[in-house]
């Protein structure tokens, strides 16, 4: 559709609701066919012309564990930052209006030498001026479009720590029970204050001990179905408990089956992987085994013979 006359059908509606709301609410409609064309200006407003996430997650109620499992790391690209490990010119700001490939490039060019560092008053990222980005998110300050426009107030919270000039490069990942094991880089400043190696959960992460789950505390609930884990209240709640029985090594899989029940079917590992990652592996693992110890009988024989 030719962007001149790229306009929303007045007439169209989903689920009881027009262009200017479906995107306000859901904006992931957006990467469906009818919906792009029907609500074509509204559309065109929010993308993010991020290659895959140019409307954000794909799916609703994404959440930061949702990014270990790799089925679900495209479908939420917004929340997990696709690509999954850190670049200054893949994080984006918040929804619509806030991501950064939204904001106009017509602005004047901001000198950037020490003697005339200045803000560009005519740019905002997400509504906000440079006094405010700065404040409320200086890890903005780690993209160079957002750096060279809000000059003064990026150098005014530069830390001067060589490679952590503006704190954390993605706080969203840096209150995880083990941020500062797996994302020592993005998490440079909760690290430093912890220890490197040590883990967020030397300050925050403990079970609470008035808890109980069907009459269990937390390490025995976890004792019991570790599985419980893969839900952010529960995992909160029984830090301490959740961390020790994770495995960091099994990505998507760090606290084994997720819904037990589905697991003891034949058909299991083909209709529900991922709710039985844990007993899939084993499966796979223990076939294996059995394929590779017949083919050594097998050749034992023919040896004989």
């Amino acid at each position: 559709m030719a962007a001149e006359r790229c306009t929303d059908d007045t007439t169209y509606t989903n689920g009881g609701r027009q262009c200017s709301s479906i995107i306000q609410n859901s904006l992931y409609l957006c990467y469906e066919q009818e919906v792009k064309d029907a609500c074509c200006k509204s559309c065109q407003q929010v993308n993010t012309t991020v290659a895959g996430c140019e409307f954000g997650d794909h799916v609703s109620n994404c959440e930061m564990l949702d990014c270990f499992r790799s089925d679900m790391q495209t479908k939420c690209c917004e929340t997990c930052k696709i690509p999954f490990t850190y670049t200054t010119s893949s994080t984006s700001t918040s929804r619509p209006s806030t991501t950064t490939q939204s904001i106009s490039t017509s602005r004047p060019t901001t000198t950037t030498t020490a003697e005339r560092c200045t803000d560009d008053i005519t740019y905002t990222n997400g509504g906000r001026h440079c006094s405010s980005i700065a404040q409320n998110s200086p890890y903005l300050c780690y993209e160079q479009e957002v750096k060279d426009a809000c000059c003064m107030s990026c150098q005014q919270v530069n830390t001067t720590v060589a490679g952590c000039e503006y704190g954390d490069k993605d706080p969203s990942w840096c209150d995880l029970p083990d941020s500062c094991i797996m994302f020592p880089d993005k998490c440079c400043d909760t690290c430093s204050k912890t220890g490197p190696g040590i883990g967020y959960e030397t300050t925050t992460c403990i079970d609470d001990s008035n808890f109980r789950y069907n009459g269990r505390s937390c390490s025995s609930a976890v004792e019991t179905f570790k599985g419980k884990c893969y839900n952010t209240d529960f995992q909160q709640t029984c830090c301490r408990s959740c961390l020790s029985a994770r495995n960091v090594s099994a990505i998507g899989c760090e606290y084994g089956d997720r819904n037990p029940s589905k697991c003891f079917n034949k058909n299991s590992c083909k209709n529900y992987k991922a709710d039985c990652c844990a007993h899939c592996n084993t499966s796979t693992r223990l076939q294996v085994s059995i394929f590779l110890s017949v083919m050594v009988s097998a050749l034992k024989m023919f040896s004989i013979l």
